[in-house]
């Protein structure tokens, strides 16, 4: 905790730089990204009236083929039309209504007053004369179109912006429209809206939490050991510094000492005890400064190894992503199949009414001729009634089926697509999430190839250390010789002087090294 607390600065900073570094995605989110989605949402409900009104005209050419048929008139069919479309609803409260090109009302199933009535000076707020506009919408656009207007709600009074979409059946002079009002369409975007920045922030959140574990544990595996390693090393330089200035007080002193033989002998001795005991202890903090740059090492590679795990796991999640986007994929070509199921159902289903329609010839032919056997003929004339009751009552069930294959057909369809939009829009992002963690973790292995760089250069000074250390040995055993040639005391004594203040020369050398070495790995840390 200790520790965590003195570095409290650096995991702010480079909390600091990653959000900075995040504020251009999360620009292009909320001012590129999310409006475009937004506009998406916005033509997606449009589109709902569209294909609702395509449903009913499926309705209205089903009738249309009765009455080429001869099933029923013109005037049955339209009535069973106006009963069948003036209850349908869609997205709980959407309707439909029925005007001709004069225009006149034909129904209405909220203000059934303006049936059968006039409907061409109706104007909205604006002025606009709505249902002129909407019947020179659908006579002049095969396919239908859009038309923006002001309505109120249904058991509302004050009118509110609508966009509907009406289109023209020929065969009946009919124009049939639907639409929804705008401010559903907006409360579906805003709501929309909040679910993306709610789903955002909360991965904001959870990348600020990955990022300040990766690096306090970052902190703990390579920072730390670095500075202890700093410590260490600093002392060493300090150390060094001392011994050297020790060195060059007993060369100044074996040099005051020439003057006096018996006394430069017993100043020699102290000198070369004091200078075996420096290089033991040299070489001990030479010994300690290689350890740690073997530790330092260890967790570098202890590092390269977490960095490695991390990737595989990266490559892990992108493989159960295509797992996954795989299995949805082949859902969703069982939903084609079922789609073409329910068509071929509704092939059978119009099979079934030739069907009927053969039995209600059937039951015709039977009635005639049970009247013209008279008496004899009358239990055969009630079978033949009941035979024309089951057709009818086949029929009605035909047609009931075929409507609600229709209607399962394009909700099966309209699933399929919407699935198909949102895992690819899922898959998108998870890839686009594993790529940044990959990115991350290329950034940490050139952190750690640094740390070892560094290491190894460590390595080298303290290898340069105990280098320096041998020679000074190699120093004191010629003043052992020395003092071994009374003989040559003067001369021998000069010599060991100069090789000493070299020595001495070198070890503030090494020590300015280590201490140079120390700034740099602060600078790093």
């Amino acid at each position: 905790m200790k520790n965590l607390i003195n570095n409290w600065k650096s995991i702010s900073t480079s909390l600091f730089f990653a959000m900075i570094a995040v504020i251009p995605f999360v620009a292009v989110f909320v001012y590129f990204t999310l409006p475009a989605f937004e506009q998406k949402v916005v033509e997606s409900k449009k589109q709902n009236p569209r294909i609702a009104v395509d449903s009913v005209f499926n309705i209205l050419a089903t009738l249309q083929y009765r009455v080429e048929n001869k099933e029923l008139t013109l005037a049955q069919a339209q009535e069973n039309a106006q009963t069948l479309i003036k209850n349908l609803r869609y997205s709980s409260s959407e309707y439909f209504w029925i005007n001709d090109s004069k225009p006149t009302m034909i129904m209405h199933p909220i203000k059934s007053e303006l049936n059968g009535k006039d409907i061409s000076e109706m104007k909205d707020p604006t002025g606009k004369k709505i249902f002129v506009e909407m019947t020179n919408v659908a006579t002049s656009h095969e396919e239908g179109g859009y038309v923006d207007y002001m309505w109120p709600k249904p058991n509302k009074k004050d009118p509110q912006p609508k966009v509907s979409f009406v289109k023209l059946f020929k065969p009946w002079g009919w124009i049939v429209g639907s639409g929804v009002y705008m401010d559903d369409i907006h409360a579906d975007v805003a709501e929309s809206r909040n679910q993306n920045l709610t789903v955002f922030f909360l991965a904001g959140l959870v990348s600020l939490a990955i990022l300040l574990a990766t690096t306090i544990r970052q902190l703990y595996k390579v920072i730390i050991p670095i500075q202890n390693a700093m410590k260490s090393l600093h002392q060493e330089s300090t150390d060094l510094s001392v011994t050297a200035g020790q060195l060059a007080t007993t060369s100044d002193t074996i040099e005051q000492s020439t003057s006096t033989q018996s006394s430069s002998m017993e100043q020699t001795s102290a000198a070369l005890v004091q200078i075996n005991s420096m290089i033991e202890k040299t070489k001990d903090q030479a010994k300690q400064s290689q350890g740690t740059v073997d530790q330092v090492k260890e967790s570098a590679q202890k590092g390269f190894s977490t960095v490695s795990e991390l990737s595989s796991l990266l490559t892990s999640i992108t493989q159960f992503s295509n797992g996954a986007a795989t299995q949805i994929n082949q859902n969703l070509l069982k939903m084609n199949n079922i789609e073409k199921i329910i068509i071929e159902i509704g092939e059978k289903t119009k099979a079934i009414d030739e069907i009927v329609f053969q039995t209600k010839l059937l039951s015709f032919n039977a009635s005639v001729e049970a009247a013209r056997a008279g008496e004899s003929g009358k239990g055969f004339s009630v079978v033949a009634e009941e035979i024309g009751k089951l057709a009818r009552l086949s029929g009605d069930t035909a047609k009931e089926i075929s409507q609600i294959i229709a209607a399962s057909s394009d909700e099966v369809s309209a699933i399929s697509k919407e699935i198909k939009q949102n895992t690819e829009s899922l898959f998108s992002e998870i890839n686009g999430r594993v790529m940044e963690g990959s990115n991350f973790a290329q950034d940490c292995n050139k952190v750690l190839q640094q740390v070892l760089e560094i290491s190894n250069e460590a390595g080298v000074q303290s290898q340069g250390i105990l280098t320096s250390t041998a020679e000074i040995s190699l120093g004191s055993n010629e003043i052992s010789k020395a003092m071994n040639t009374i003989e040559s005391t003067t001369r021998d004594n000069l010599q060991s002087v100069q090789i000493t203040a070299g020595h001495s020369k070198k070890i503030t050398e090494q020590s300015h090294s280590l201490e140079r070495l120390v700034d740099q790995l602060k600078k790093i840390a």
